[in-house]
């Protein structure tokens, strides 16, 4: 992490709405069309828009990576940012917080902002930045997914349940079916619910199913003895999000390791007393998204500070994107997929 930059993160994580309610003023009363089209979005919605933007603009200042204010915005568009917000708009929100920064802020914090700010408007105008591109979904197992989702949508489920237990009757593996039916479904619905096109009750629907089938699919597991060691698992405190880091564990423990589910959200102090209470191998810890890459610095920190010679093994979506990432937070190592986690546990073994 960035010294500079997590002091700038500090004052701008203290007044986020105040920074966003004056853009948004700002852009009220540029002209009448500006004016217009914040109206038909409404202010209070653009405002939360705004102020989340000014959120991962710290975590990227924190993290010294302008990546990861870049990768938001990528993110942000991909979402169409709710509803009747566009990228011309978009982009006049980071030129009137570059104004507003400019009069708030001590002269070196401004101008690494400016910096990061003016390095936004520029790929809101077509100036492309490396991200690491997803990878390649295969078309058999997608169209597992597809199926699978559209029951989850439609309330069904026993349909649901069928695609995935048929599927693994027909040789399909329980890797697969977690990480590209169950996994990506639960991606799919989340990023629909956060466009407003499926409701808050299909996608709670939606995780109850999977969190379900998990557990289904983990009694197909012909378990071996646990005699590789023992494995923390949590999601960093501000990550809900769990059900990608329970199909690990289940993993992890027909590979022969012994997990300790902690589950989503876990405070540093309590985690710091779970090396004592349970004394791991390794941890292994869920960054899920963009707004959670401080509380994954800290919880590393507070892990190395008591126990500077444990392993500690990152993955989520919020590294995915961005070559290296899990370095500047002070990992040991990055998973991509739980494929990538079980070799990269077994090679510590060997180590």
């Amino acid at each position: 992490m960035n010294k500079n930059g997590q002091f700038i993160a500090a004052l701008l994580e203290a007044s986020p709405k105040t920074y966003a309610a004056g853009a948004a003023l700002a852009l009220m009363e540029r002209d009448e069309d500006t004016s217009s089209a914040i109206d038909a979005m409404g202010f209070d919605e653009l405002v939360a828009v705004v102020q989340e933007r000014v959120l991962h603009l710290a975590q990227a200042l924190a993290c010294g990576r302008v990546e990861v204010f870049v990768c938001d915005l990528d993110w942000t568009l991909a979402l169409e940012c709710g509803p009747g917000i566009s990228k011309e708009l978009l982009r006049e929100v980071l030129v009137e917080l570059r104004a507003s920064f400019a009069g708030g802020l001590p002269d070196m914090a401004r101008q690494l902002v400016d910096e990061y700010l003016e390095r936004g408007v520029r790929f809101l105008d077509g100036e492309g930045i490396e991200l690491i591109p997803e990878p390649d979904v295969d078309p058999e197992l997608d169209a597992l997914r597809q199926r699978f989702q559209a029951a989850l949508l439609a309330g069904d489920k026993h349909r649901a349940s069928d695609v995935v237990l048929g599927a693994l009757q027909h040789g399909v593996s329980i890797d697969q079916l977690q990480s590209a039916v169950l996994g990506r479904a639960q991606v799919e619905i989340g990023q629909l619910w956060q466009q407003g096109h499926v409701t808050v009750a299909q996608e709670h629907f939606g995780s109850r199913v999977v969190e379900n089938l998990v557990a289904r699919l983990r009694s197909e597991f012909d378990t071996p003895s646990p005699d590789k060691g023992k494995v923390l698992l949590a999601s960093v405190a501000g990550n809900d999000h769990d059900i990608g880091l329970r199909m690990l564990a289940d993993q992890l423990e027909n590979e022969g390791w012994q997990p300790i589910f902690l589950g989503a959200n876990f405070p540093d102090d309590n985690l710091r007393e779970a090396l004592d209470d349970y004394q791991p191998d390794f941890v292994a810890l869920s960054v899920a998204l963009l707004s959670n890459l401080q509380s994954a610095a800290r919880t590393i920190r507070t892990l190395k500070a008591s126990h500077p010679q444990l392993p500690v093994l990152v993955g989520g979506a919020a590294l995915r994107r961005i070559e290296g990432l899990w370095r500047d937070l002070g990992a040991d190592g990055f998973a991509r997929s739980a494929a990538d986690a079980i070799a990269w546990a077994n090679a510590q073994r060997t180590a």
